[in-house]
């Protein structure tokens, strides 16, 4: 597998810098951006490189800014594929992120466990959430 492209929007400083290093050390990704807030990732010149973004849900994604960074993420950068970073999963919660463009979906409580396949099969399948 070529080496992905990664952007990481993670609220929580430590966890961001977790996943940071897990992504590129582990996996061998290249981290091309990252930021504390998905209103942000929208200054980022670089989006349209990113073969995955990650997006932190539980922090700032309830907010109306969280909501349309993503549908802008989605028509500026068309290719880039959204997995959702969160601490919560629900039937709702995984329909809501299915309806807003997202193609996967990993839980903070099994990051290290659900990565590496979640990964692999957005990059190769495009969409991993089961409703």
């Amino acid at each position: 597998m070529e080496t992905a492209k990664i952007i990481i929007i993670e609220g929580d400083i430590l966890f961001l810098n977790i996943m940071k290093s897990f992504l590129k050390n582990e996996i061998c990704c290249e981290i091309i951006g990252e930021s504390l807030k998905s209103k942000d990732l929208l200054k980022m010149r670089n989006i349209h490189l990113a073969d995955v973004i990650f997006v932190d849900i539980d922090k700032d994604m309830y907010d109306r800014d969280g909501f349309d960074a993503v549908m802008q993420i989605l028509i500026e950068s068309p290719q880039s594929k959204l997995i959702a970073v969160t601490m919560y999963k629900t039937v709702t919660l995984e329909k809501l992120l299915l309806d807003l463009g997202f193609n996967g979906f990993v839980l903070k409580s099994t990051f290290y466990k659900d990565i590496i396949p979640t990964l692999n099969k957005v990059l190769k399948e495009n969409v991993v959430l089961n409703l």
